[in-house]
């Protein structure tokens, strides 16, 4: 069976840490980018499951991110964010820009 692949896109070390260790442990496996550009320059020519974006990254931000991820590569994969910008205006720019959760 071959496992669940996650794209992570978070700049915080601690964070991006922490969280890779825990999809790891509960058997996901996990590709790491600190940027949007990165990320999406390896989805480009990669296959993954599901993509859990960081907003504030820096060079493309994860809505920007996302709306590319969308426009083909991967159309089909759900878009989680997860940030700590929670205010309406965020929330709305993520659902619209192809996001299934915010």
């Amino acid at each position: 069976m071959t496992a669940v692949r996650v794209l992570l896109v978070e700049d915080d070390l601690v964070t991006s840490t922490l969280i890779r260790h825990r999809l790891q442990r509960d058997g996901l496996g996990v590709s790491l980018f600190a940027n949007g550009e990165d990320a999406f320059r390896w989805a480009e020519a990669s296959t993954f499951d599901l993509a859990i974006l960081d907003v504030k990254v820096p060079g493309m931000d994860g809505f920007e991110t996302c709306r590319a991820l969308k426009s083909g590569v991967a159309a089909d994969v759900p878009v989680i964010f997860m940030t700590g910008l929670e205010d309406t205006e965020h929330i709305v720019q993520g659902l619209d820009s192809g996001g299934i959760d915010y």
